[in-house]
């Protein structure tokens, strides 16, 4: 079963991400990702957090609507993501879509990046999803399929010291049996030669970032 949290990082065009909501899937929100659910139109199961930057009107309305809604204290030694995948783990989750962790504060978004590692090696399937990029993490028991279209960029990004066996398929710079250190980034700005992109790895924790090729002709 799919959940899909949502944060209150970025979310311009709502329209591309309600294909993800089919109505099978657990929908819980981080604190303030409540603020996106009237421009996806939809109504989370669970609202979790310190509630410090939830919309109070939002809230209530959700409330009214069906949501259960968990507080807890701002001194915490947990983001509000942590606890909302905690809890979608408990319902049954094996795999954990994100929503709303990127924009202007790289902290969380790093953050929310560090917290797919521990997921992805416990064998769930974890991705983070914006306007504008797909990030997955690959583990040896974890390779990635990406459908992605031509000319998007590839970055692959070690998340342990060593990664080894690195393989790709579909992407311009293809890789074989490959090794990426910490410190020497060489594998970015891959880029997408064919619809679908398949990467996997033998050894370490892989970062894998595609972003669409529009973002990078508009130069942003």
């Amino acid at each position: 079963m799919n959940c899909i949290i949502l944060a209150n990082g970025e979310i311009k065009d709502y329209q591309q991400y309600k294909y993800l909501f089919t109505g099978k899937e657990i929908i819980i929100c981080a604190d303030g990702g409540v603020n996106h659910t009237p421009g996806l139109g939809i109504i989370p199961q669970l609202v979790i957090g310190d509630m410090d930057s939830a919309s109070p009107k939002i809230l209530e309305q959700l409330e009214l609507k069906g949501a259960q809604i968990m507080r807890y204290p701002r001194d915490k030694d947990q983001m509000d993501t942590e606890l909302a995948i905690a809890q979608g783990i408990s319902q049954g989750a094996t795999s954990l879509t994100f929503l709303g962790c990127t924009g202007d504060r790289l902290d969380h978004t790093l953050a929310a990046i560090h917290l797919l590692v521990p997921l992805a090696l416990k064998g769930l399937e974890v991705k983070i999803i914006s306007d504008s990029h797909f990030i997955t993490v690959i583990t040896p028991k974890a390779p990635a399929t990406y459908k992605g279209h031509p000319g998007d960029i590839v970055s692959l990004l070690p998340l342990t010291s060593m990664v080894k066996g690195i393989t790709s398929r579909g992407l311009r710079w293809p890789l074989q049996n490959s090794a990426l250190e910490l410190g020497k980034p060489y594998a970015v700005s891959n880029e997408i030669t064919e619809g679908e992109v398949y990467v996997s790895i033998c050894h370490g924790v892989l970062l894998f970032i595609s972003i669409k090729c529009e973002v990078m002709s508009n130069g942003q």
